[in-house]
């Protein structure tokens, strides 16, 4: 059952999570609908990531590319990874972004070595140049919960 429930929640995000192409908000920052929810994203100008990498950014709504951490290839275990200040990577992303230019999806892990987590029985699939400005959206709670990602051709188990 939990495999099942799983791959319904995985196909679910990796469905929702598709961002439409934006509209201008009322506050000039395009906009996407998740899960009947219109978020407000930064305007592209205030933060970003390199052409063909997957970024993290530490803190929710990133409003510069202070906090990021950029890979351009997999990585199964953040707990090598550190932020400038030392503390590590694993379990603190609050922000995503798949820049990935070669029609890669991403695959976001709760646990390392992309596995799951008791609390985290899925994992997120961002499709190329898909942002998500707050893990905290979707309710799915994966706000301070990544710890490995890996580039795909598809979202599947």
């Amino acid at each position: 059952m939990r495999s099942l429930r799983a791959a319904m929640i995985t196909l679910t995000a990796a469905a929702t999570l598709t961002v439409p192409a934006p509209a201008q908000a009322a506050s000039g920052g395009p906009t996407g609908e998740t899960f009947g929810v219109t978020t407000v994203v930064a305007p592209a100008a205030s933060w970003s990531c390199p052409a063909g990498y997957f970024c993290i950014w530490r803190y929710t709504n990133p409003g510069s590319n202070t906090n990021r951490y950029s890979w351009y290839g997999n990585d199964g275990d953040y707990r090598n990874n550190h932020w400038d200040d030392g503390a590590t990577v694993d379990n603190t992303p609050s922000a995503a972004w798949n820049a990935s230019n070669q029609s890669n999806v991403v695959r976001f892990w709760p646990g390392v070595n992309y596995s799951f987590t008791s609390a985290h029985d899925f994992f997120l699939c961002l499709n190329p140049g898909q942002k998500i400005p707050d893990l905290r959206d979707f309710g799915l709670d994966f706000d301070n919960t990544g710890s490995s990602h890996m580039f795909v051709d598809q979202c599947a188990y």
